[in-house]
């Protein structure tokens, strides 16, 4: 049974209607928002572009744009690492638009799930370098990967890491955590200890489109461009952090509805070719677009590439100038997420009568499934949480290893339970919410075995809550 939470927050509803000129509904829902002070509730109301936060208070964020600056005024070749869901398409494309706004030696790759994995590894390193690449830039990844970025120090490479992820860390005997950050020559991330910058619960994307920001100041009267075209780039590319910031579920608070409310109104009048023929092939009018359409249509068929083909395949939909090419992928983009659906059905009944199969359902579910593609776990794991109310952690066979995929419960943080078994993975990255990993198949009975050992949830922690305003 789910568990009603009726919120009882108090304030004087009536004063915050009359001076706000709302009703004492919205007075209510505003208050339970903890949302309280007179300009907190303007901001909350009538929200601007103008309100969000200074992205020179990001840490590094004046060091990463310096940095690219240099090299585009020295002519070096750059190159944007992405990753493989909609963030980091977003991400990638809100990059890549904004420097190859002026500046042309710039490239960019995203990895494939399946013979990558996710983030960046010494392959696709190695093809930047073979391609005359000089620095690396990633988006949506790159926080977890000090070894590959050392690698890439070596052979003299220089790389900016901008990302939205947890902070690798170790305890020492003291009990101190310890941020293990790699050895990048600047170092993008909201969830770094030391972060100064007043809110940090925001996507790959976002962090991109500050960095572009941040570049196009500092290149005021040495980057080639014009300022009324740098305000039409950067409305542009607003339609994509709203997109990245709904898919990649972050909470509409603070600058992120402000990101996603202006950022969908510039999708009624897109200039994106790629963008219009993917909400079109999919019956929508993008006059009436709203979050749903986000996250549940056009999200899912960017996502659809990474899982069953190419995420390439999407990031040249946002590219192309033809409206003819356009088209085309935007219809095998829908095509595909209609094959993934399919697949999802099939592989959540395996994974339900997988758990069934238990006489006393486990606190935390390890669900061996073998032949479900490797790429639609993450959604089998967060179907079967939603079913059962537990954490939930999907292992399939990949070429040369077992990769999982988890999904967990607001009472469970995944990412801390599965760094102490951080001895089974050979890679592994996430948050608290989600995770993803990779593991030899003959330490699968230890894994499961050491988290139901260190599971303390209780039997409350399974009840779904429902938060209720009112």
């Amino acid at each position: 049974m789910t568990k009603w939470m009726v919120a009882a927050k108090k304030a004087d509803f009536k004063q915050i209607a009359e001076q706000n000129h709302i009703s004492m509904i919205l007075a209510r829902l505003i208050r339970n928002r903890d949302i309280t002070e007179n300009t907190q509730i303007e901001q909350y109301l009538y929200g601007k572009i103008d309100h969000l936060h200074d992205p020179h208070k990001m840490t590094d964020m004046d060091k990463a744009a310096a940095v690219l600056k240099e090299k585009i005024i020295s002519g070096k070749q750059i190159r944007i690492i992405g990753d493989y869901d909609v963030d980091g398409i977003c991400s990638t494309y809100i990059l890549f638009s904004g420097i190859s706004f002026f500046f042309f030696f710039v490239s960019c790759e995203l990895p494939d799930r399946i013979h990558d994995g996710y983030g960046l590894n010494e392959s696709l390193i190695t093809s930047a370098l073979q391609a005359g690449t000089d620095t690396i830039l990633t988006c949506d990844n790159g926080i977890a990967a000090a070894a590959e970025i050392a690698f890439a120090k070596k052979q003299g490479m220089t790389v900016v890491v901008t990302d939205h992820h947890e902070v690798p860390f170790n305890i020492d005997a003291e009990g101190n955590r310890n941020e293990i950050l790699p050895a990048a020559d600047a170092i993008i991330d909201p969830k770094r200890a030391e972060e100064k910058y007043p809110f940090t619960a925001i996507c790959g994307a976002v962090v991109a489109y500050k960095l572009i920001q941040v570049l196009l100041e500092q290149g005021r009267g040495t980057l080639p461009y014009k300022e009324d075209e740098k305000v039409k780039l950067l409305n542009e590319l607003l339609e994509f952090a709203a997109l990245a910031t709904v898919c990649d579920v972050m909470e509409l608070k603070d600058e992120n509805r402000i990101i996603v409310k202006e950022g969908m109104k510039q999708m009624q009048k897109s200039g994106n070719i790629g963008l219009k023929a993917l909400i079109h092939v999919n019956g929508l009018d993008e006059k009436k677009i709203s979050c749903y359409h986000l996250g549940f249509i056009l999200g899912p068929c960017l996502n659809a590439t990474g899982r069953l083909d190419s995420a390439m395949r999407a990031l040249s939909l946002l590219m192309t100038s033809s409206s003819q090419e356009a088209a085309k992928i935007a219809g095998d983009l829908k095509a595909l997420n209609d094959s993934r659906k399919e697949m999802t059905a099939k592989c959540v009944a395996q994974a339900i009568a997988e758990v069934e199969k238990n006489r006393q359902i486990p606190k935390v579910l390890v669900i061996y499934l073998p032949e479900c593609h490797e790429a639609i776990a993450g959604i089998v794991a967060g179907r079967v949480r939603e079913k059962y109310g537990r954490p939930t952690l999907i292992l399939t066979d990949a070429e040369d290893c077992v990769k999982g995929s988890a999904r967990s419960i607001p009472a469970y943080d995944m990412y801390q339970e599965l760094s102490a078994c951080s001895i089974f993975f050979t890679k592994f990255g996430g948050h608290k919410m989600a995770a993803g990993l990779s593991m030899r198949k003959e330490d699968i009975g230890c894994l499961r075995e050491n988290l139901h050992a260190s599971c303390r949830l209780e039997e409350d922690d399974f009840q779904e809550v429902l938060q209720i305003d009112m």
